[in-house]
């Protein structure tokens, strides 16, 4: 490919890297934001909705060590796609606790079964996570990376923030009518239709080649 071709591919893989990031902060906003405030609506205790937040902090990071060993040795596109696609159904299942506690069903274990697929969820992000870092840092010149990223934290940084109003509005309005858990139906159900969409974005952004060197692994030992 000449350059001038590369360099059209590479701006068109970078925009659809913006759009991606648009669908999975919505993903974000909509759903992860709001599984802790749903343990709490499915009476879960204070132990559990605690590890909500600690376990993921440590699951995640670690995820990442095993994720990044891939790098090489499979695509970085096939990596991010399995895990993305994997990530998605998660979000299946937490609209099913939602349903089974609307019908009073499993509902001692429903708040073990939230903390066990959030967990899922973050080993599914952590272990595509170092293979898209790698995948999107080769699609933008190494001078205007930190400005180029910069600029797409800030695009979804307000996306972000206006969905989450918007979602809190939505679910305050429903919690007043007795129906807060039709509310995380719908928004768990938004998280997986934009995941999906993000997949779908993904399937169609370039992977450049990629060159790993000696020099470019770490170890402690």
């Amino acid at each position: 490919i000449d350059k001038k071709r590369l360099a059209e591919i590479n701006e068109r893989a970078r925009k659809c890297n913006v759009k991606e990031g648009i669908l999975s902060s919505a993903k974000d906003a909509l759903g992860v934001q709001y599984i802790s405030p749903f343990a709490i609506a499915i009476n879960s205790s204070n132990s559990i909705v605690a590890m909500l937040t600690s376990l993921p902090a440590v699951i995640g990071p670690i995820s990442q060590i095993f994720g990044s060993k891939k790098i090489g040795k499979k695509s970085r596109k096939s990596i991010v796609m399995k895990n993305v696609l994997m990530e998605s159904f998660v979000w299946i299942f937490f609209i099913l606790i939602c349903l089974l506690f609307q019908r009073n069903i499993l509902v001692f274990y429903l708040p073990f079964f939230v903390l066990f697929f959030l967990c899922v969820y973050e080993i599914f992000n952590g272990l595509g996570y170092p293979a898209w870092f790698s995948w999107t840092g080769d699609l933008i010149n190494e001078r205007h990376r930190g400005r180029w990223f910069s600029k797409r934290s800030l695009i979804l940084g307000t996306i972000s923030l206006v969905l989450a109003l918007i979602s809190a509005f939505f679910l305050d309005t429903l919690k007043e009518n007795g129906r807060i858990i039709e509310g995380f139906i719908v928004l768990f159900s938004l998280a997986f239709i934009f995941r999906i969409l993000s997949y779908k974005a993904f399937k169609k952004m370039y992977e450049p080649k990629i060159e790993v060197e000696k020099k470019d692994y770490f170890s402690f030992c």
